[in-house]
């Protein structure tokens, strides 16, 4: 069942942090006796919620190539 929650949070375009926080979020709920339908209703309202922001403290340099920006620290 983990398996398949998984694979339903990954493919819905969360962040990884995002899923883990459902994922324990769900065990909790099983913990305390809910029902599938009750955990998969919450979840999916948690999900809603979420958001991702990414942040790098340099540019990417593909192979060959000059890096792509760089980030200067003041």
């Amino acid at each position: 069942m983990l398996i398949f929650f998984y694979e339903y949070l990954y493919f819905r375009r969360r962040g990884l942090a995002g899923a883990l926080l459902i994922i324990k979020v769900a065990g909790e709920l099983a913990e305390q006796g809910k029902n599938m339908d009750q955990i998969v209703d919450i979840c999916q309202k948690v999900r809603s919620h979420l958001r991702t922001i990414g942040l790098s403290a340099s540019g990417i340099q593909a192979p060959g190539q000059q890096q792509s920006f760089q980030v200067y620290f003041c």
